[in-house]
């Protein structure tokens, strides 16, 4: 009942829902999967986003005009994923995060002389292994990243090791910064994507309203053609740090296709915030503090 509400109330401020159902299912699960997107279809959500390739197949048999979306766990970052996937009755392929500006460019093209849309994350946690492809969490844990429940092993502090001799210090060498487009938001516009992607699982509604704003009246402002430089500007990146940030930037390497330590969130895994200055006095009687 709380999703009937949520559609009515999303459809009534010209917004779309799509309902995720992208975890690897069981046998004994496929039938409960079915019944919830055909429940879901028939209180007008928009779409599904779907993973297992199983399921896929069956709300294309039994609910065609169910509208599928292939989620990113998909990996869909070929032109023969895109086919098979456009097989399955996917309408939409939600693209790898792990994929340059270009080939971005070259997948949608693709896609879309195949009537398929595309869908790109731009903004959102960046996981270490191959999106939907991760196994450390079920691994060390017993909880299945690909069903919805990642411990975040890559967040973890290791030790490396080179033959059983310590290597290096203790230190989250698995974290990978924040994605982040904000700064090339242009470029990304320019490959003709259909659908901008921000990750907002397990954050919290501020987060994503402050998020969605920034980059909502950017694309607004970038539509009337203004200039890039004059929209992209560091104090509106800086709204985005101050929401959430790991390492104190975020991470542009897979869309420029580049490689460096610049790719990991350093010591500190969580929200790192932003520098103001360094704390001179605390007035703990007043509730206050000065910096320079």
């Amino acid at each position: 009942e709380e999703l009937r509400e949520l559609v009515d109330l999303a459809h009534k401020r010209g917004a779309k829902v799509y309902l995720t159902l992208n975890i690897l299912l069981h046998d004994e699960e496929l039938e409960e999967a079915v019944a919830l997107a055909s429940f879901a279809h028939e209180i007008g959500v928009d779409a599904c986003i779907v993973q297992d390739r199983g399921l896929m197949r069956c709300l294309a048999r039994r609910i065609p005009e169910l509208a599928v979306h292939a989620s990113t766990q998909c990996t869909a970052g070929t032109e023969e994923a895109i086919v098979a996937y456009a097989a399955l009755g996917c309408r939409r392929v939600v693209l790898p995060r792990e994929l340059a500006i270009e080939e971005i460019r070259e997948l949608t093209a693709f896609a879309h002389e195949r009537k398929i849309e595309t869908e790109v994350f731009i903004h959102g946690a960046l996981c270490v292994s191959v999106s939907g492809q991760c196994h450390m969490s079920h691994f060390m844990g017993g909880r299945s990243a690909n069903r919805g429940d990642c411990a975040q092993s890559c967040r973890m502090s290791y030790r490396i090791l080179r033959n059983g001799e310590a290597f290096r210090g203790e230190g989250p060498w698995l974290s990978p910064k924040d994605l982040g487009a904000f700064t090339i938001l242009n470029k990304v516009m320019e490959t003709g994507v259909d659908s901008l992607k921000i990750e907002g699982r397990l954050r919290r509604p501020d987060y994503v309203g402050q998020v969605t704003a920034v980059y909502r009246s950017a694309l607004a402002e970038l539509a009337k053609q203004l200039q890039p430089a004059s929209v992209l500007t560091e104090d509106r990146e800086r709204s985005l740090l101050v929401a959430f940030n790991r390492g104190g930037a975020f991470n542009q390497q897979f869309w420029s296709d580049r490689r460096d330590k610049n790719f990991l969130s350093g010591p500190h895994t969580g929200h790192q915030g932003v520098f103001l200055g360094v704390v001179s006095e605390v007035k703990a009687d007043k509730g206050s503090l000065e910096f320079f």
